[in-house]
């Protein structure tokens, strides 16, 4: 293998490597996103169902 054909490939290499790492670094702070999320929405459930008994025992 040529030698700038070996160097070219590394760089690339690297460059690939580094946006698995990001995409995986991406996915992660989704996950981290989500969750936070579904907390939010059960907290907000949560409190519907509060007000709806509230408003039939009324």
């Amino acid at each position: 293998m040529k030698k700038e054909t070996r160097i070219q490939l590394e760089s690339e290499l690297e460059s690939v490597n580094s946006d698995i790492s990001n995409m995986q670094l991406h996915l992660s702070m989704l996950r981290l996103e989500k969750k936070k999320t579904e907390g939010n929405l059960e907290d907000l459930l949560t409190r519907k169902g509060q007000i709806e008994s509230s408003l039939k025992g009324a």
